[in-house]
């Protein structure tokens, strides 16, 4: 198992994005007490999936966006 201490900052964010995996996610959910859910998983893989097209995390309302048409207007807002 991996030691993401060594690889986060104070915040718990990754210094190297090639470190992540969904074990991280996992670590950084169980570390501010959240109990990942599908809904969640589907918004980590979308990002996940724009970020490695681009090498950019999405801007806040392309994420939106994306939930809107995955998840209906209710989530999305």
């Amino acid at each position: 198992m991996k030691n993401y201490n060594k690889l986060t900052d104070d915040d718990g964010f990754l210094l190297d994005p090639v470190e992540w995996d969904s074990a991280f996610a996992i670590h950084s959910a169980d570390w501010i007490n959240i109990q990942l859910t599908s809904d969640h998983w589907l918004v980590i893989n979308m990002i996940r999936k724009e970020y490695e097209k681009s090498m950019r995390v999405p801007e806040l309302r392309h994420i939106l966006k994306s939930m809107k048409l995955m998840m209906g207007e209710e989530k999305a807002t």
